[in-house]
């Protein structure tokens, strides 16, 4: 038992730091393309009540937008209107949580791999393939996008819930299906979790 802690909070500690080093420099960034219209321009997000987020398609975005009441993400938007209270339009803050949303992501495809694999070299060099790859780049570093890590994060932890809870349904399952409805909350991508983990129980 505790050689495999040991092992989880190492990989968990390798994620980390490998994400500094790739997505280090994103906290010097600033606000581009559509996070004008999603954070900066988006007064909505200080004076719209929360319920609003999830009935008022217009506190999306900035009204004037083509964007505003596109989508249907009112987790993400509160989660900016979180970040506009306690950060201000300081782009540093933002940036760093898409950061350890990636992290999380990749600390539970981690133990989804685990579930496969057991806790070695596989299941973290897969972790970290999915941490560091050129194509999660846009999604980490654009703050706009962060309905995408977002829903990853909360997406890939409901299929680990389910697949380290065993055969019977408890409140593993429990806690899966209300991360899937948060993930869903988050961006429409999140609809295919169900089917990624009706695939991996077959592979299984």
């Amino acid at each position: 038992m505790i050689s495999h802690r040991f092992r989880t909070v190492g990989a968990l500690a390798l994620l980390v730091l490998a994400s500094m080093a790739v997505y280090g420099p994103v906290r010097r960034a600033g606000f581009v393309y559509d996070d004008l219209w999603y954070v900066v321009r988006n007064d909505a997000l200080v004076t719209a009540p929360v319920s609003a987020m999830f009935t008022d398609p217009r506190t999306v975005a900035f009204p004037g937008s083509t964007l505003s009441g596109d989508v249907y993400r009112p987790l993400a938007t509160l989660s900016f209107a979180m970040d506009r209270r306690l950060w201000g339009l300081s782009p540093a803050a933002y940036h760093l949580e898409n950061v350890a949303l990636q992290i999380a992501a990749a600390f539970f495809l981690f133990l989804i791999l685990s579930a496969f694999f057991g806790s070695g070299v596989e299941a973290v060099a897969g972790a970290l393939i999915f941490l560091v790859h050129p194509v999660q780049v846009q999604s980490v570093a654009w703050v706009s996008q962060r309905s995408s890590v977002m829903a990853g994060a909360l997406g890939l932890a409901a299929v680990a819930a389910l697949l380290r809870g065993g055969k019977r349904f408890s409140w593993r399952g429990i806690a899966a299906v209300t991360l899937w409805a948060l993930a869903l909350l988050s961006k429409e991508s999140a609809i295919v979790i169900p089917l990624l983990l009706l695939s991996l129980e077959a592979l299984r």
